[in-house]
């Protein structure tokens, strides 16, 4: 409390030595203070005036509690300073005291407070010198430096740490042990007390994937990403949502958002977060957060390498993804060097380096190895009647079974195309192998279902060789060979063996089957099918067609006994036929009916020995070779052998003609027909019977048609079945037909009956919808040639006036009962005239321009499309000319 003026006492008289120390004492610029011995205070400067604010207080001679009674607000400063005073004098000796004191100012500031005790000559307490200097600034400027020590300390702590996360990342061999190695490193690195990596699960609760630390922390928590749960607004699922680091999450009242956390926080000693991001391929994946046992200072420089440490582990984890999926594409380019693509098995490389192992531990065993080669027969009839991808399933099937069947210690590859090979391991004795080669053919002969209802089966030809594991000799290649020509010794005895495999070294076990057993017999019937020449009108010749009759009087077809047949009973079958079918023409030609035959050669039979038997039959008779045809199956394997080219031009130097049969069932190559000596090609019947239910296969005709005549040899279209087809044909210009629709294969007593009956021809052509289709074709050809080759012959005036055309008044013909469909087909049949008149003019007009036919192709189009709706619309009504 401060004092006025008046009630202040004079100041007591000092001696002349005591007024020279308070001159001294005001001299100091620190606060300074002069006690006596029994603690009065005697003398102060003014700055010590100041910090106590005793410029108005009776001061001189009163001790510290004294003065702790005038000045109750500084009571505790006073008696704290009495307490120290003591310690002085304990001491004997100089102390340095630090007090926090309110300055004159009223702030506080730290005082260095040095008091000196001094004694007498005999040791008693003379006098206390007390000197206060304000050392804030300074205590300041100590605590700034520590502070960036500390700074630069944590800083230097956490790039170690990056380093080591790096050097951890480099070694990283699974993400699992990387983020558990990174929570290690932050621990053991920085002064954190806990780091966890979390990741949320289904229903958005953050999971622990790595931690270290206080882990205890994590057993008791929860966290969310959702905004509306207050677990969710923690650090941890803040910087979930926003994909950005979060810092100083505080621990304290202050932050109403940490409340879940706490107590539980302050249990475990935690006083400040930070949650850093993960992402993996760019995508937020995890979060990676940080606890502090104390209130930190993110500096700038600390946050940025954070989030340096978060993108390295997301790096880390993108770097195992990429060196994982490497490791896949190497795993996969390694599999499919050793398997095969299509149906998932070991392939011809993964058999050879499995073979040598096999071989070794066969020698090391002393047991039997069996290497088994398979091969699919009437695998190429499903490819060529369902096609390739039905031949694909069949072999995958196959593939399964054959895999299911095996024993643990077998082996399967697929080597190519149809065939397998099957390694058997551990047989003691041949006797084993029976039973496995049954389950063998059990599992390949079993029907395979289609998407559509129907089935396919094949059979097999096994060969078998093996190698007993005393013999160092037999190595895989050799051991292959073997059981590649037992397989195909199988293969040539198909129909009259005993069972479908042969071990190699053995004989194969043959039976003869019924259709042999008939051939043998002699049972061989010639039954012919005429073939007409439409532009002579009457049958012009005959297909010698071999049968078989039973005992029963039952006639064989040769899709019953020909599969049945070896290459010697076809070659057998061949010379009966044709020795009859001359033996039949010379019948014919007494009764003056004039015709050539065609006699079917199976392509195995042409050879020198099928050479002299047709020489000898010519020699024998009287017919004219040139009377004689050959057929012979197109995409055979005579095609691809010099040898044959000389026995065909053998034979066609005897004066026979000779035949391709089938052309377009096996896509032979155009090369190869040009460079044999044929006479005739015949059309497959399969692209004729189908021409009901697809017209526009009539241009398949139209280029085998073109083809023959290029190659200047004779046509003849088989399969014709309906008159409609004939229809077609013969307004497509093809002059040989043969099929149902002329007549069916009979034997020699009613093709003599048949002949002498006329042949009646429909006088207008074309007479059925399906041949005005195929004389649409050849009409808009030559029109359309004559505008590109000789356009000054056509008048444009007339070419658009679609009733000046032949087809005008075949539509009127052939629809007058239906005049919509009429009308309709005439706009049509009009715009295609219409665009082919301007085609013309502009030809005209410029002989070196170049036309555009999309206009006119596309008006073609349409209306053969319109014509080919009515057609079908007429067969499923079942009215109408066809």
């Amino acid at each position: 409390m401060s004092k006025s003026p008046e009630s202040v006492a004079p100041p007591l008289p000092l001696p002349n030595d005591a007024r020279q120390s308070a001159v001294l004492i005001e001299a100091i610029p620190d606060a300074a203070f002069w006690k006596d011995g029994a603690g009065r205070w005697l003398l102060i400067n003014e700055a010590a005036k100041a910090l106590f604010h005793l410029e108005q207080t009776p001061w001189q001679g009163k001790t510290d509690r004294q003065l702790a009674e005038l000045h109750p607000e500084f009571r505790n400063a006073y008696l704290a300073c009495a307490e120290d005073d003591e310690k002085a004098w304990q001491a004997g000796e100089p102390i340095v005291v630090v007090e926090e004191v309110t300055r004159p100012d009223g702030t506080p500031g730290i005082f260095e407070t040095r008091k000196i005790p001094v004694f007498t000559t005999y040791g008693k307490r003379e006098g206390l010198l007390i000197l206060g200097r304000d050392i804030t600034a300074q205590k300041r400027l100590e605590a700034e430096l520590r502070r960036q020590v500390e700074i630069q300390e944590q800083l230097m702590q956490y790039n170690r740490l990056l380093g080591n996360v790096n050097e951890a990342i480099a070694r990283a061999v699974t993400a699992e042990k990387l983020l558990q190695r990174i929570c290690e490193l932050t621990v053991t690195h920085t002064r954190a007390a806990l780091v966890w990596i979390a990741q949320p699960d289904t229903q958005e609760w953050f999971q622990t994937l790595a931690a270290a630390g206080n882990t205890g922390y994590l057993q008791k928590i929860l966290a969310s990403t959702r905004a509306d749960l207050p677990e969710g607004n923690g650090p941890t699922g803040r910087c979930w949502r926003a994909q950005t680091a979060n810092f100083n999450g505080l621990f304290t009242p202050d932050d109403p958002r940490m409340a879940p956390w706490q107590e539980i926080a302050r249990q475990f000693g935690l006083a400040a977060s930070s949650a850093i991001p993960i992402l993996r391929s760019g995508q937020i994946w995890g979060v990676f957060t940080i606890y502090l046992g104390q209130e930190a200072d993110f500096t700038p420089e600390l946050r940025a390498i954070l989030k340096e440490l978060g993108r390295d582990i997301s790096f880390g984890l993108d770097h195992l993804d990429t060196l994982e999926r490497e490791r896949q594409l190497l795993e996969e380019i390694k599999a499919q060097a050793t398997t095969d693509s299509l149906t998932g098995l070991p392939n011809r490389r993964a058999l050879d380096l499995e073979l040598e192992r096999a071989l070794f531990r066969a020698s090391r065993r002393q047991r039997l190895l069996a290497a088994c080669m398979l091969d699919l027969d009437g695998f190429k009839p499903v490819n060529d009647t369902y096609g390739h991808d039905v031949g694909d399933q069949l072999l995958i099937a196959i593939g399964k079974r054959l895999a299911e069947v095996l024993r643990g210690t077998d082996f399967l590859t697929r080597l190519g195309g149809d065939e397998f090979i099957l390694l058997f391991e551990d047989l003691e004795n041949l006797s084993d192998l029976p039973a496995i080669l049954d389950r063998i053919v059990d599992a390949v002969q079993s029907p395979l279902a289609l998407g559509n209802g129907q089935e396919v089966q094949v059979s097999l030809s096994m060969g078998v060789a093996i190698h007993y594991g005393g013999d160092p000799k037999a190595g895989g290649g050799e051991l292959l060979r073997l059981a590649d020509q037992a397989m195909y010794q199988a293969k040539e005895h198909k129909q009259e063996r005993l069972k479908p495999w042969l071990i190699a070294g053995e004989a194969p076990q043959l039976r003869r089957n019924k259709a042999q057993e008939l051939i043998d017999q002699g049972a061989v019937e010639v039954w012919y099918q005429p073939i007409l020449s439409l532009q002579q009108s009457r049958i012009v010749g005959v297909e010698a067609l071999g049968r078989l009759r039973d005992e029963t009087g039952e006639i064989w077809p040769p899709a019953r006994f020909l599969p049945q047949l070896q290459k010697e009973d076809l070659a057998t079958l061949t010379r009966r036929v044709m020795e009859q079918a001359i033996r039949d023409l010379s019948t014919l030609d007494a009764q003056g009916l004039q015709l050539w035959t065609s006699v079917n050669m199976d392509p195995s039979s042409v050879s020198p020995d099928c050479i002299a038997c047709v020489k000898e039959r010519l020699l024998e008779g009287t017919i004219d070779p040139c009377r004689i045809t050959l057929e012979i199956l197109e995409g055979s394997d005579f095609q691809e052998q010099k040898e044959a080219v000389t026995d065909l031009l053998e034979l066609k130097a005897l004066g026979v003609r000779l035949a391709l049969d089938d052309i377009g069932s096996a896509y032979s190559s155009l090369l190869r027909i040009k460079e044999l000596p044929i006479d005739k090609i015949k059309l497959d019947q399969g692209f004729v019977r189908t021409l009901k239910e697809r017209p526009e296969d009539l241009a398949f005709v139209r280029s085998i048609q073109g083809l023959a005549q290029g190659l200047g040899v004779d046509l003849v279209v088989e399969g014709v079945e309906t008159a409609s087809i004939q229809d077609a044909l013969r307004a497509l210009g093809v002059d040989l037909l043969q099929g149902y629709a002329i007549a069916k294969p009979m034997p020699l007593e009613q093709l003599q009956d048949f002949l002498q009956q006329p042949i009646r021809l429909p006088q207008d052509c074309p007479s059925t919808l399906l041949g005005l289709y195929a004389a649409s074709l050849v009409h808009h050809e030559g029109i359309k040639s004559a505008i590109r080759l000789h356009s000054r012959l056509l008048n444009p005036v007339i070419l658009a006036d679609a009733r000046s055309c032949e087809t005008a008044a075949q539509l009127q013909w052939l629809l007058a009962a239906d005049p919509d469909t009429l009308a309709t087909l005439n706009a049509l049949h009009e715009e295609v005239h219409h665009q082919l008149a301007q085609l013309e003019a502009v030809a005209l007009s410029d002989a070196g321009h170049s036309l555009d036919w999309t206009a006119a192709d596309g008006a073609e189009r349409a209306f053969l499309q319109a014509l080919r709706d009515v057609f079908h619309q007429r067969q499923r009504e079942g009215r109408g000319p066809e």
